[in-house]
């Protein structure tokens, strides 16, 4: 079978794309054909499918442009990108892909390639690793109060402008406020055959938005399992991912204070910067950023580790760095926050935090800290679990019954009102 698959930037670093990568590699290996459409971007892997790529937009840039051709030209391709149209129709007359996947589609592609697609009665399956089609910040957060928000559900986008959500601009927030609209109001996203959801509370997240639970199908992410990692003498805590004040990472800080818990932050992200001096400043001289790793760089910090902790403030979908965690036999404490809670088997892989607070985290932390045999029996069991249920051969026929669904029906039945 060949399969388009459809990113914004055709590189490595977030979830999204270290998981497409992954799913790429699983299709080839058991003999299908992978090519993508993506955007045009400085740091994109080479590919012999870039020359049908889009021109690279850069939106912030453009809103302070004091050109005003060219604001308004990048504000309507934001809608409907004729170009994106054009280059995904000659795309998919020279590749004929037997399926189309989508991974990510924002105002860089937008929503204009659905028709070209569905012109030539190819299936179309988009995985939701966020919450994108619901949210202008793709989280359903609201990052200046710090919090969860749902104010546009289920139809009042118009609040994204009035909350100014983009950063806190007024002229970002009123522009994805109306694209976010135009694309809900337009017959896009009925052309879609199947949404793929990683978690069951973003299925049903989904439906509160009015999606139609007929395409909403369940499929967990996986994960390869390494060779057991040879345990070492040290002993400390972990977070990997993006470091952003969203993800958790002042509550951290702040449950580590008083404790005598090595720590390391894995990663880097834009609250880098501010959290080690933060740390410093609080004296916690334990704690350690090591930066962007992977590979066996990645693997030797997980052989060391005691425990990995997941604290997010948003709805993570299903955070791979839970599994990755499982697979090298580390418990992970994660709050009970979105879709973690369905990954974390409370007291047998892990540990879940119920009130998002630093105290609590701090409790789950000393208690793994102080009791390593507990963890280690934890780890264990969650190694097993991730083999069971998480493991790449399971995935791989959960996303073929998709396909084969969507290969096999229809598409055209007419929905129901105001659903997607």
């Amino acid at each position: 079978m060949k399969i388009l698959f459809v990113t914004k930037h055709y590189q490595g670093g977030a979830g999204d794309r270290s998981y497409m990568f992954r799913l790429e590699k699983l299709l080839r290996h058991r003999g299908h054909d992978v090519g993508y459409f993506a955007m045009h971007y400085p740091q994109n892997r080479p590919t012999p499918f870039s020359k049908y790529f889009v021109s690279n937009i850069t939106f912030n840039d453009t809103l302070h442009s004091r050109h005003p051709g060219h604001w308004a030209k990048a504000l309507l391709s934001s809608f409907y990108s004729l170009e994106s149209r054009v280059k995904i129709g000659q795309l998919l007359e020279d590749y004929r892909p037997d399926m189309v996947h989508i991974h990510s589609l924002d105002a860089h592609l937008t929503y204009s390639i659905l028709p070209a697609i569905k012109k030539r009665s190819i299936p179309i399956v988009w995985t939701l690793h966020s919450f994108s089609p619901l949210c202008i910040n793709y989280f359903l957060y609201d990052r200046k109060k710090g919090r969860i928000c749902e104010a546009c559900k289920p139809d009042r986008y118009y609040m994204a402008a009035l909350k100014r959500c983009k950063n806190g601009s007024l002229a970002a927030s009123m522009t994805g406020a109306l694209i976010n609209g135009f694309n809900r109001l337009m017959p896009f996203l009925k052309l879609v055959d199947a949404f793929i959801c990683p978690s069951r509370f973003l299925r049903n997240k989904f439906i509160e938005f009015n999606f139609r639970p007929e395409k909403l199908f369940v499929v967990p992410n996986f994960v390869n399992l390494p060779a057991p990692a040879t345990r070492t003498e040290e002993s400390y805590g972990i977070f990997v991912g993006r470091i952003e004040p969203e993800k958790g990472v002042r509550v951290v800080a702040e449950a580590l204070k008083n404790t005598p818990i090595p720590f390391k932050f894995i990663g880097d992200g834009s609250a880098r910067k501010e959290l080690i001096g933060k740390t410093a400043q609080m004296g916690l001289h334990q704690v350690e950023f090591t930066g962007f790793k992977s590979g066996d760089e990645l693997k030797n910090l997980f052989a060391g580790a005691l425990f990995s902790v997941v604290p997010s403030l948003i709805y993570d979908v299903a955070p791979l760095t839970i599994l990755e965690s499982y697979a090298f036999a580390k418990p992970v404490i994660g709050f009970n926050i979105g879709g973690i809670p369905e990954l974390i088997k409370h007291n047998e892989t892990g540990l879940i935090v119920e009130d998002l607070s630093a105290e609590r985290l701090r409790e789950k932390m000393l208690s793994l800290y102080h009791n390593p045999a507990t963890a280690a029996r934890m780890g264990d069991r969650a190694r097993r679990y991730v083999q069971s249920a998480h493991d790449a051969e399971q995935h791989y026929r959960r996303m073929m019954a998709v396909y084969s669904a969507c290969r096999g029906g229809k598409s055209d039945v007419p929905p129901p009102k105001r659903r997607f």
